[in-house]
Formats: structure tokens, sequence, C-alpha cells
């Protein structure tokens, strides 16, 4: 279940899963909110370990305001560790969360057990002019609800046209070869990850004026 919490640096949507002693931050990737799938969650809670998923900000109900840059929210996340007491963490980064992870281990090394960079972003460089203009266009906020809507109508009468369009842009495998390689409940986790997308004003809000600086800290930069 889903829970938003007041920290000192802004409202913090997310959900825990799992009862472990041993918690991983996962940090989600773009259009994605703390109810997304998290990969082998199931694993990952029978071994032990305990999920913090919250929603970055501009997703869910996390405001853009609680980190406009990965350094800021990488710092609200450390609040949201103080309020639910969480001393150290084991961070899980997927594609867009790799920034803020990379933040959070140079910044607050102390609250950082291990990190795990899963197709990870490290660079700030991310998003050309084109795309830049295309995504403010798609994912505004007055627009995304319908793009993601038409999306999962196509997901549904063409599924597996569909992830050989999204596979394109996210595998250097040729996607016949990577599709055959999947069994029939893989191709379903995907299409339920895939059918979960939603922008909010998150992927809008990055998409927005000049290039944020994601750069590690000079004093944090071999942290990590």
């Amino acid at each position: 279940m889903k829970k938003v919490v007041d920290t000192p640096r802004g409202k913090i949507e997310y959900r825990m899963e799992g009862k472990g002693k041993n918690t991983i931050l996962v940090l989600h990737g773009g259009h994605h909110h703390c109810e997304a799938p998290v990969p082998h969650q199931e694993k990952l809670i029978n071994l032990g370990f305990r999920l913090l998923i919250p929603s970055r900000p501009g997703y869910g109900l996390t405001p853009v305001s609680a980190g406009r840059t990965a350094e800021d929210f990488a710092d609200s996340l450390v609040c949201l560790l103080d309020q639910l007491k969480i001393p150290r963490v084991i961070v899980l980064a997927i594609s867009a969360g790799g920034r803020t992870a990379l933040q959070l281990a140079g910044r607050h090394p102390d609250r950082v057990e291990k990190l795990v960079l899963q197709c990870a972003l490290t660079h700030d460089r991310w998003l050309s002019n084109k795309m830049r203009r295309i995504s403010r266009v798609l994912f505004h906020p007055l627009t995304e609800k319908g793009v993601w809507t038409l999306f999962r109508c196509v997901l549904k009468l063409n599924p597996e046209g569909t992830m050989k369009f999204m596979m394109k842009q996210l595998t250097t495998m040729p996607v016949e070869k990577a599709l055959a390689a999947m069994d029939s409940e893989q191709k379903r986790k995907a299409a339920d990850f895939l059918r979960c997308n939603r922008s909010g004003r998150g992927s809008s809000s990055h998409a927005r004026g000049p290039l944020p600086n994601y750069r590690s800290h000079p004093d944090h930069s071999q942290s990590v």
C-alpha cells in the first residue's frame, strides 16, 4: 500500500514491501511511480529483503519540488530514511534513477551499504534537443494521460509489436532474438511493466529548460 510522508524537504510518496531487516531502496526510471513493478520483487522478498520504493519528483504524489536535481532528491531521500528510521540501504537504481542513486551514494556514503545500477543513466546529457521538444508535447501534464491511454490500447491489441517497438530503444541485441529468449511469463511481466507507465509532471519537468547538473560534487566524485 502506498503512503505519503512529510519530510523537512517536502512530501514523498512511497510503498514498502516485505518485512526483512535489510532494506533495498528502489529508484525507478522515467514514467514510473512507486506502484510500478520491481524486477524480481518476489525473489528479493523471499530472500529476506524489505523494499522501499519511492515515487521520484513529479511522479505519483511526489511533487517536483521534492528534487529538481539529482542532488536535491538525494538529500530528500535521506530525510525519508530518517522519517522511517532506516539507517542504511542497498540502492537499486533503474534507468533514469541512476543519477539520483550516484548522488545519494556520493553525498551520503554513510547511508548506502551497496549500489546496484540496472541499465541506469550515469550522465546528464540524456536527451537531445529534438527529443526534448517531443517530450514537452507528448508528456506534458495536460497530454500525458491521453498518450499513455492510447499506448495501453495499442499494447492490448498488439502486445508483441509494442514490445518490439519499445525494445528497439532499450537493447543492442536483435529484437527478435531478445523476444525469442523470453518465455510467456516474462513477456506477461514485461507487458505489465509497460502497462503501468504514467509521466505525471516528472518527464515534462526534466524536458523543460536547460539541462540540470547531475554530475557528482567534486568532493564526492571518488566515493561512488
